[in-house]
């Protein structure tokens, strides 16, 4: 996988799952040189701290449930329709979103993690 798309450098985001932090992982990371923040980095179950969760969480609940289901087929075949009318720009727009709600937690939290968090977002052109 290459570390650019169309220009944009590309970070990964490492929780604290299972599948991130398991060294096999790690390892393929920065054996391919991947740009990647590691478990210890990221806090763990902090939905409201990545940009994709923060933004389609929320938008894909409210379109998804402002419908009621009568079967487990329809709902999901409601998720897939609406997960896949996602635009690309959607989601440039969920991330340019997310630096000023970045800001606005750090007014509410402690801000050592968060702080660490931006540095690396500067770094990182995000």
């Amino acid at each position: 996988m290459k570390s650019e798309v169309g220009g944009t450098k590309l970070t990964f985001q490492q929780d604290s799952a299972p599948t991130h932090k398991a060294q096999k992982t790690q390892a393929l990371l920065k054996a391919n040189n991947m740009d990647f923040w590691d478990p210890q980095t990221w806090p763990s179950n902090s939905p409201d701290m990545n940009p994709l969760n923060y933004f389609f969480q929320g938008e894909l609940e409210r379109k998804v449930c402002a419908t009621s289901y009568n079967s487990i087929n329809s709902l999901k075949a409601s998720i897939q329709k609406h997960w896949s009318s996602v635009s690309p720009m959607d989601v440039v727009n969920a991330c340019k979103s997310f630096r000023p709600h970045l800001e606005h937690m750090m007014e509410c939290m402690e801000v050592g993690t968060l702080n660490k968090i931006c540095s690396l977002m500067k770094k990182s052109h995000i």
